[in-house]
């Protein structure tokens, strides 16, 4: 473990962007990113570099934060570990605090590459906002998803846009290699609103979970095929934009 100055390296940058393309929720970061996590608020940090005989396989960035209460806090502004290994690393840095701090806080996507790697759940999760998504172009959003590589599947959608009316209609999604190619027309054998469509397309609800709400409707099988279409993981975030 060794300090580390500012964010500038492109050794850091190529690593951490190897990281996030493996993470849920993570952002492709510009500079105004790599500012705010390295000084968050005008916040003083500390920062280290973590490496081993492959090159660099991680990085954290601390606040050590005092309080009006015993509870002193250390804040994690950012963090990447290139494997469990590394990950536990850091943990291990984050527990040398355990007599200056009572809590570390942490934006983490969950569970994400550090949660499941504690022995104890000795955490509290909390969801400290919730996002709002809005399909504006639905064939340029369906095609600019990533599915799963081993899918092959044909669904025919019937999309509600009471705003933009012109927006919604019928679409028929054909998916092969992990790419889609949308189109106009098709029997509509998924029914929705655009709001439901927001929904399933990030992963948050199912096709059969807005089927029992009463946001969808359609045939049984347009139903498991959109199940099976837009499965992943629970969308989630750890940087705000």
């Amino acid at each position: 473990m060794e300090r580390l100055e500012g964010h500038e390296s492109p050794e850091l940058r190529a690593m951490q962007r190897g990281f996030a393309a493996r993470t849920n929720g993570a952002l492709d970061r510009g500079h105004y990113i790599w500012e705010r996590s390295f000084r968050p608020w005008g916040q003083r940090t500390v920062a280290y570099a973590l490496r081993d005989g492959e090159g660099l396989a991680g990085h954290v960035v601390l606040v050590h934060r005092m309080t009006d209460t015993p509870e002193n806090e250390v804040r994690v502004t950012d963090a990447s570990a290139r494997d469990a290994k590394a990950a536990r690393a850091l943990f291990a840095l984050l527990a040398g605090y355990r007599s200056l701090a009572g809590r570390v806080v942490w934006g983490l996507p969950a569970p994400g590459p550090f949660l499941p790697l504690l022995v104890e759940r000795h955490y509290e999760l909390v969801v400290r906002d919730t996002w709002m998504l809005r399909v504006l172009d639905v064939a340029a959003a369906l095609e600019a998803r990533g599915y799963a590589r081993s899918l092959g599947a044909t669904l025919e959608l019937d999309i509600d846009d009471a705003v933009f009316p012109e927006s919604g209609g019928r679409f028929t999604l054909e998916l092969a290699a992990g790419r889609a190619h949308v189109s106009r027309g098709g029997r509509g054998e998924l029914r929705l609103g655009v709001r439901a469509l927001a929904a399933m397309y990030s992963g948050f609800l199912r096709a059969s979970e807005l089927v029992r709400l009463g946001w969808a409707e359609g045939t049984e099988q347009a139903v498991e095929v959109a199940d099976e279409v837009f499965a992943g993981p629970t969308p989630c975030m750890a940087e705000m934009f």
